[in-house]
Parts: structure tokens; sequence; C-alpha cells
């Protein structure tokens, strides 16, 4: 590893007994996209390298990616507001798919009702010229206010 391309960002050392313990952190010069040469640019990822020593003995050596907090908080508020509309999109499915099999139900107890509360008359004598049916449909109310169609047909 060349260090000449790498600048020190952060330096931490703790004195124990009979010995000093240090943590170091070197970060690259070049950002990982290549479009700036500044390795104090907050805008940019850099390849960054940890190195634990203790008393004299190397004992973690690491390397990851140091990502600009900036985008950290973009990306975070970014992902909140897609949860947020798909949430409410699904949410807007259930309730039109809940309306839907609620109306279909309504619809299906009304003709229900309808079919029960049809009385059909007939016979009830000729009415007109010959062969000619008439067919009247009267709405009334029964007694407990439900409204009952009744058809009358005359041949």
């Amino acid at each position: 590893m060349d260090v000449s391309q790498w600048t020190l960002v952060d330096s931490k050392s703790e004195k124990k007994p009979n010995r000093v313990d240090h943590n170091l952190i070197w970060q690259e010069n070049t950002p990982l996209d290549g479009t700036s040469s500044l390795a104090t640019d907050t805008n940019h990822a850099f390849a960054r390298v940890q190195v634990a020593v203790v008393g004299d003995e190397v004992t973690n050596f690491r390397t990851f990616i140091k990502i600009p907090d900036e985008w950290r908080r973009k990306q975070g508020e970014e992902t909140t507001a897609q949860t947020l509309f798909l949430v409410f999109k699904v949410g807007m499915y259930a309730v039109l798919i809940i309306a839907g099999l609620v109306f279909r139900f309504l619809r299906r107890i009304k003709s229900q009702h309808e079919r029960d509360s049809v009385e059909e008359v007939s016979g009830l004598g000729r009415m007109g010229g010959g062969g000619v049916c008439h067919r009247i449909c009267v709405q009334r109310f029964d007694c407990q206010g439900r409204w009952i169609n009744i058809r009358l047909r005359f041949h």
C-alpha cells in the first residue's frame, strides 16, 4: 500500500499499563467515482483502511467505503417517501376491493329480497281483445315499511 496516496483522517491512542493502543484510519486521496482529487471533499465516496495496533502488534486491519452522510440522509428520505406511497397505494387497492365485495353482497341481498317480495297474481280475467296480454306492475308498502312489487298479468 502506497501511503503517499492516502491521508490520515482519524487517529486515537489509548494508554494502558505497559502499552499504548492505537486506532488509525486512512482515506484514499482519490474518490471512488474519480471525479475529484480532494481527500476532504464530503460529496464523494472514498476507500478507507482502518488499522488497530495493540502495543507493538497489528491486531486488526479492515478496508471499507466511507459513504457521504448527506447521500445517506437523502436516500433515507426517499426510501421513507417511497414506503409511505406504497402503503397508501396498497391501502387504496384494499379499500376498492372491500367496497366492491360489499356492493356485490348488498346487490345480492337486494335481489333476493325483491324475489321474495314479488307476488304474482294471474288469471284475474281477460281484459282487452282476444289473445292480448297486459301486464301491470304496482309498488306498495307492506306492513313493515318495505316496498313490495306486485305484478298483475291479465290474459
